[in-house]
C-alpha cells in the first residue's frame, strides 16, 4: 500500500494489502474536489497548462490584474487590438492622440494634438477641447476655422481671423484652443513680428489684456500702446500704456483783433483719433501794443477750443512790463495742463484774444498743443 505525494490518496498495490471501503470513499472524495492547489492535486505550470486565448475578459475579475503584475515591456503595440484603448481610459494629463495630418484637404479631427504638414488646406475641429493643440509645421497651404471651433488670434496687435494662409508666418505655428477665454484659438509661437495698426475699429472682439500698438502719426513716428481692460466700468476700455504725445506748434506771427474766444489764425491743430479721456497741455503768446493801456483790468487770454467753437479751458496771459503798458510788451500764456474726460473724436485748436475793445491788431504766436491719451474707445 502506498500514499500518493500530491493528494495523499491511499493505493493498494500489493496482493496482501487490506482493502478498506472507507478509505476508498475518501480517495474518491479527494479526487472529486481537486483544484490543483496545495494538497489538492499537482501544481500546474501556467505556460503549459493554459490554452492560449482561453482566458477572456469575462473570466477576469475587476481589479485582479494590477500594474505591478505586468512586466515592463510585456504589452507591446502588436498585442493591442485596434481601438482597444480609448480616451476615456486615459488618466487626466496623459498625452492623448497624436496624428500626422497629410491629406491635401480635410477637416482636422478632435485630437489632443494634431501635427499638420506643409502644403495642406485644412479646417480646424468643430468641437475642440480646452487645451487642444494644432502644430503647423511649415509654410504653404491654409487653415480655415470651422463654424463651431472659434476664431483664431494670431497676434495681440490684430483682431481675430476666420482663415489665414500659412505662408504669412515665419516658422512652425502652434495654435492652442481655450474654452474659457474667447473661446478661441491662440497662436503661442511662430507668429509674425508685431506691426502697427492704424485703427481700433476692427477690434470688436478684443480680449481682456490684449495689447495693440497704434500709429498715431506716421510723419513724426508717434506711436501709442494700448491695453484692453475688459473689466473696466468705463466705456473707454483701451487704456494707454506708453508713447509720446501728439504735438503741433506754430512759432509764426499772426494778428488777433477779437475780444472773445475763437480759433486764431495760424492756430496749431491736433486731431483726436478716438473718443475718450485725454491729458492736454497748451499755451501761446500775445503782444500788447503801445499806446494801448489795458492795465490790470484788461489782458490777453489763450483758450483751448474743441473745433469749431466749444471752449474747453482758458488761461490768462502774463504781463512782462507790469500792470500797465507804456510800450510794446509780450504777455505769455504759460503752459497749462488739463485732464479732459469724455471728449469726442474731434479737433483741438487754440484761440488768443483780448478783453479790451480798444485794442486792435495784437500779434500772436508761439502757440502749441500737446495731447496724450489716458483711455479711449
Amino acid at each position: 500500500m502506498i500514499i500518493t505525494p500530491n493528494m495523499a490518496l491511499v493505493a493498494w498495490n500489493a496482493d496482501g494489502d487490506d482493502f478498506d471501503h472507507t478509505q476508498l470513499a475518501t480517495d474518491i472524495a479527494l479526487i472529486d474536489g481537486h483544484d490543483h492547489s496545495a494538497g489538492k492535486g499537482k501544481q500546474l505550470n501556467a505556460a503549459t497548462a493554459i490554452i492560449p486565448g482561453s482566458i477572456v475578459d469575462s473570466l477576469i475579475a475587476a481589479g485582479t490584474i494590477t500594474g505591478d503584475k505586468i512586466a515592463s515591456g510585456a504589452i507591446s503595440t502588436a498585442l493591442l487590438a485596434d481601438g482597444s484603448v480609448t480616451l476615456a481610459k486615459l488618466a487626466a494629463g496623459v498625452a492623448r492622440m497624436v496624428s500626422s495630418f497629410m491629406p491635401s484637404s480635410s477637416t482636422l479631427a478632435d485630437n489632443h494634438l494634431t501635427i499638420v504638414a506643409a502644403g495642406v488646406t485644412a479646417t480646424l475641429p468643430a468641437s475642440p477641447e480646452d487645451g487642444e493643440t494644432i502644430v503647423i509645421l511649415a509654410s504653404g497651404g491654409s487653415i480655415t476655422v470651422h463654424g463651431g471651433g472659434g476664431n483664431v488670434f494670431l497676434r495681440n496687435d490684430e483682431s481675430s481671423v476666420t482663415s489665414f494662409t500659412r505662408s504669412e508666418h515665419d516658422d512652425a505655428l502652434v495654435l492652442v484652443y481655450s474654452a474659457n477665454v474667447g473661446p478661441a484659438w491662440y497662436a503661442t509661437s511662430g507668429v509674425e513680428r508685431s506691426s502697427l495698426v492704424t485703427t481700433l475699429s476692427g477690434f470688436a472682439d478684443a480680449l481682456d489684456g490684449q495689447i495693440v500698438d497704434y500709429q498715431a502719426d506716421s510723419s513724426t513716428g508717434t506711436n501709442w500702446r494700448f491695453r484692453y481692460n475688459g473689466g473696466s466700468s468705463s466705456s473707454y476700455k483701451w487704456e494707454f500704456l506708453g508713447g509720446v504725445p501728439l504735438l503741433d506748434q506754430n512759432g509764426a506771427m499772426a494778428t488777433s483783433t477779437v475780444t472773445s474766444p475763437s480759433v486764431s489764425p495760424g492756430s496749431p491743430s491736433v486731431t483726436l483719433p478716438f473718443a475718450g479721456d485725454y491729458i492736454v497741455t497748451y499755451g501761446g503768446n500775445i503782444e500788447y501794443n503801445s499806446p494801448d493801456t489795458i492795465g490790470g483790468a484788461g489782458g490777453g487770454y489763450v483758450s483751448l477750443i474743441n473745433a469749431p467753437s466749444t471752449v474747453l479751458d482758458t488761461i490768462h496771459t502774463v504781463y512782462t512790463s507790469g500792470d500797465g503798458l507804456t510800450a510794446t510788451a509780450w504777455g505769455t500764456g504759460a503752459p497749462n495742463t488739463v485732464y479732459l474726460t469724455g471728449l469726442a473724436a474731434s479737433t483741438l485748436e487754440l484761440g488768443l484774444w483780448v478783453d479790451s475793445a480798444g485794442q486792435t491788431a495784437n500779434p500772436i504766436g508761439n502757440m502749441f498743443i500737446s495731447v496724450t491719451p489716458v483711455r479711449v474707445a
